[in-house]
């Protein structure tokens, strides 16, 4: 696959990011595995990613940071 390294076939990535009180994508970091062109990739994608429903704490809208694992290559 093009986005791994060299005699790589798969990768497992870990990605913190935030969600904001209105649903926006604000922050996206890879914390955990593939390389540089792989990491900026997967945070654009995530940053790019439709709005969301907003998590709530009682009636208010609240932001939330969320972990997520993306594999990516050959199952």
């Amino acid at each position: 696959m093009k986005d791994l390294d060299a005699g790589q076939t798969k990768a497992f990535v870990m990605v913190e990011y935030v969600i904001d009180s209105l649903g926006k994508t604000v922050y996206a970091k890879v914390t955990r595995g593939g390389n540089e062109a792989l990491n900026e990739k997967l945070e654009d994608a995530f940053l790019g990613m439709p709005q969301w429903a907003p998590a709530a704490h009682g009636s208010a809208h609240v932001p939330i940071k969320l972990k997520q694992t993306v594999m990516i290559g050959d199952n």
